[in-house]
């Protein structure tokens, strides 16, 4: 590990640092979507097409702005805790190949989740990467959490009075 002039450390987070790349490049095309179907139908405000600018016959599960917004806001609700714990668990030791594997799957189910699942056509927002990135999600954000605290189990003591 290098340091800067400042003598700290450049790199404290390479793996989560790395992985950080893909997820905020799919964050930014998921919003860029939304934007895309506002400007489209001219809805500036709210989670789904109304009036006159909506197909008729649309449900919240057909309704492709209530799709990509929802599709947008599920990742924004779960992939930063993901990030989180795997930059607790990288900081207390995590081994490099563990925490990528565990980062590129996770990206990987997070992208089967929204593009086969809540946004496959003709699914009405179930198709099959729903539920494999859904349960995958939960996989990964109970493992990371519990691997991050079992490489800091040399502390677990200090948490107790001992």
């Amino acid at each position: 590990m290098t340091s800067n002039t400042l003598g700290l450390a450049r790199s404290l987070l390479p793996v989560t640092g790395t992985w950080a790349a893909p997820f905020a490049i799919y964050m930014a095309l998921l919003s860029v979507r939304v934007s895309i179907l506002r400007d489209e139908h001219k809805q500036t405000f709210g989670d789904r097409l109304t009036g006159s600018r909506a197909p008729s016959g649309t449900t919240p599960e057909t309704d492709p702005l209530y799709l990509a917004v929802r599709t947008h806001a599920n990742y924004a609700e779960n992939v930063p805790m993901v990030l989180v714990l795997a930059a607790l668990a990288e900081l207390n030791g995590g081994r490099p190949v563990v925490l990528s594997t565990i980062l590129g799957v996770f990206f990987v189910m997070r992208v089967l989740h929204a593009e086969a699942g809540i946004l496959a056509k003709g699914k009405k927002s179930m198709g099959p990467g729903r539920f494999i990135g859904a349960s995958l999600t939960l996989l990964t954000t109970i493992s990371l959490g519990a691997y991050s605290a079992w490489l800091s189990r040399d502390s677990w003591g200090l948490l107790i009075g001992r």
